[in-house]
């Protein structure tokens, strides 16, 4: 079973799976507010790379759509047949005016309609798999109009002679692309009036698919060039019945709303937008998540049978979502979620903390630190009291804090554990500066890794929605996990969960960063950085202002960022480096109405929080620096703040900017 259980979370990319994921997929609930079936509409889904985008374009596409494992399939389904197309970039870069000259539009279409005519046939074949009932009839050999046959090379009869016709085309093309001017030309096809006239020609012979009509899905629409992105915009703002195309894409890239013409494509008028990130809530997200954990670990066996979990079809049945919602079912599975990905409360890590002599020996002494700095001959015994871990830990902070009498804040604390609370401070502290402490104490230690990241809430906190993240975490847990099962699969220990995490950041910040698009270098040194000043915040004794992971920017009157440094962020933002949220009120668009959140995948590998609590204001130049600057240039940066949080214990600057694994 080991074998099986090892390789329960590997698959963590779209294209590890077919193009049928029904029962695979978990749909998201948003899906019940949109009729992608009925509405003559054309979409825009935009979402970041590891969100599940190209996932849920499948599931609206006919693979899954007419799935043979789908017992119930409608015939209003063809009405908007999906058809998922990721244009090939290598081919798509050939076909270009300054390789071709004016014939790439011509060749461009030509490989379009090519596509388009595969994914008719694979369509029809996916219908026919179906048990949609259509009378027995074979569609495969539904005869293709006399007229069209015109325009092929070759003899095509019937539907199933498109897909060897395609094929050879297809190579072709290629063969010509990659020879131009030395073989010739192949003959060029259009997707209209072709494909519709194709489609009516079908319907002619079946009459239950008068309706049938098609969605073309344009997944990683910004690898497109401008020029052929306007050629799919024409046909957005010039639709057809019988075809039409919606396109995906990550969030923040820069696309064209051109056409071929002096129109634009707009929003509302021409397409709607889907934002996968802000359709989808955290408790949403938690859902998938958990369902996630409980049918893959059941697939490979590592859990027993129930009738819950076993209907892996409840996944991608919209029909189901009511009961894939019942407040039951879905605290079930986050329970069984939670059980196989324990954690520990920071009242838990408190007493871990105590009760660890090297812990508690750290905190003794910082403690003594704030105890030294008031003049104070109380010992610093006398602040840790095992029965109250929480308050005790706290009281690290307090005392190094300017203004904070030691005689008073005992007194608190001795009112606390005697269980005066009414009116206490503790009360108040304990809440604020918990998480902060505890990430303060672990950071001493390079070698631990803080509990606060292990568990199933804490993977989803760290993944951010971010399914591939959150894979990954479970993954990395599980194989730690494994050397130390050898009796069977029961729960992950915290200190394996908490370790993975650790290495699942690092690799993100190493390997991972570095091949985000052409900006990639930049912005694995921009988190490097920002991740070392956010460290030494961290490391703050006073913690007076806790658990600092995210900033603003601060521009001067009439000043703008450069075009280079805005584009930076502009890619930051693209691969969810950073999130970008609007201040607290404000609706603004502008750079210095925004919070910039470091992804808190990253958070383990500086033992920072990954709570949104406290930000840092950056001027234009920090940010310059973080992003462009020199390493004498961040130096100076980073040694204003170790100056600016003077009781941070000290870190060396590292030079960062060449080398591939990154220690503090």
């Amino acid at each position: 079973m080991k074998d099986n259980i090892k390789d329960a979370f590997t698959k963590n990319r779209a294209e590890y799976y077919p193009d049928d994921v029904y029962g695979v997929f978990a749909i998201p609930p948003f899906v019940k507010n949109y009729n992608f079936l009925n509405i003559n509409q054309s979409w825009r889904i935009v979402g970041a790379r590891g969100t599940g985008k190209t996932m849920f374009l499948k599931s609206l596409c006919h693979a899954t759509v007419f799935s043979p494992k789908r017992s119930d399939v409608s015939i209003e389904s063809v009405k908007n047949i999906g058809v998922y197309w990721r244009p090939d970039t290598q081919l798509c870069s050939l076909i270009s005016d300054s390789w071709l000259g004016p014939q790439w539009k011509m060749a461009f279409l030509h490989y379009l309609t090519l596509i388009l005519l595969e994914e008719i046939y694979h369509s029809i074949k996916s219908i026919q798999k179906s048990k949609l009932d259509l009378g027995g009839r074979d569609l495969l050999k539904i005869k293709i109009d006399s007229i069209l046959k015109e325009c092929f090379e070759q003899p095509i009869e019937k539907i199933s002679d498109l897909k060897d016709f395609c094929n050879k085309q297809k190579f072709q093309l290629s063969f010509w692309l990659n020879n131009f001017n030395v073989v010739e030309q192949p003959k060029f096809l259009s997707p209209f009036p072709l494909i519709p006239t194709l489609i009516d020609g079908i319907v002619e012979h079946i009459d239950e698919l008068s309706d049938m009509s098609y969605m073309v899905y344009v997944d990683e629409y910004e690898n497109l060039a401008k020029v052929q992105q306007a050629l799919i915009n024409d046909f957005i703002k010039h639709s057809r019945p019988r075809l039409r195309f919606s396109f995906a894409m990550k969030k923040y890239a820069e696309v064209s709303r051109d056409t071929s013409a002096t129109e634009k494509i707009s929003e509302t008028h021409d397409f709607k937008t889907i934002d996968l990130d802000t359709e989808t809530t955290a408790e949403e997200f938690k859902l998938m998540a958990a369902e996630f954990v409980v049918y893959r670990l059941r697939q490979v066996g590592a859990i027993e049978a129930d009738p819950d979990y076993d209907n892996p079809e409840i996944l991608t049945e919209e029909k189901q979502l009511s009961l894939r919602l019942d407040d039951y079912r879905v605290q079930k599975f986050v329970d069984i979620a939670s059980a196989i990905f324990p954690s520990m409360s920071s009242g838990e890590v408190a007493e871990e903390i105590l009760s660890d002599k090297t812990l508690r020996n750290k905190l003794l002494n910082i403690i003594k630190v704030g105890l030294k700095n008031a003049n104070s001959n109380i010992k610093p015994e006398d602040f840790v009291i095992d029965s109250q871990p929480e308050a005790s830990i706290v009281t690290a902070a307090i005392l190094n804090r300017k203004n904070q009498d030691p005689k008073q804040v005992l007194s608190e604390l001795l009112q606390w554990a005697d269980g005066r609370k009414e009116d206490n401070k503790f009360k108040g502290w304990i809440e604020n500066n918990i998480f902060g402490v505890i990430f303060m104490i672990y950071k001493s230690f390079p070698k631990r890794t803080t509990p606060l990241y292990a568990g199933f809430e804490r993977f989803c906190t760290l993944s951010r929605k971010n399914m591939r993240h959150f894979q990954e975490l479970c993954h990395e847990a599980l194989i730690e996990s494994l050397a130390e099962m050898p009796d069977g699969f029961s729960s992950i220990p915290i200190p394996i969960q908490a370790q993975a995490a650790r290495k699942v950041s690092e690799k993100n910040l190493i390997e991972v960063v570095p091949s985000l698009g052409e900006h990639g270098e930049s912005l694995r040194t921009f988190v490097a950085r920002l991740g070392m000043i956010f460290s030494v915040a961290a490391k703050r004794y006073s913690q007076s202002e806790p658990e600092i992971n995210h900033f603003s920017i601060n521009i001067s009157s009439g000043s703008c960022l450069s075009s280079e440094l805005q584009e930076l962020i502009r890619s930051a933002k693209v691969w969810n480096v950073l999130f970008e949220e609007n201040k607290t009120k404000s609706k603004s668009d502008d750079i210095a109405d925004k919070d910039y959140v470091l992804n808190p995948i990253f958070a383990p590998f500086y033992g920072i929080s990954y709570r949104k609590i406290r930000k840092v204001e950056f001027n234009e130049g920090e940010v310059k620096a973080l992003f462009l600057g020199s390493e004498e240039d961040f130096e100076s940066v980073y040694k204003h703040y170790l100056a600016r949080w003077k009781n941070a214990e000290n870190e060396g600057v590292e030079s960062i900017l060449h080398q591939s694994v990154i220690e503090f």
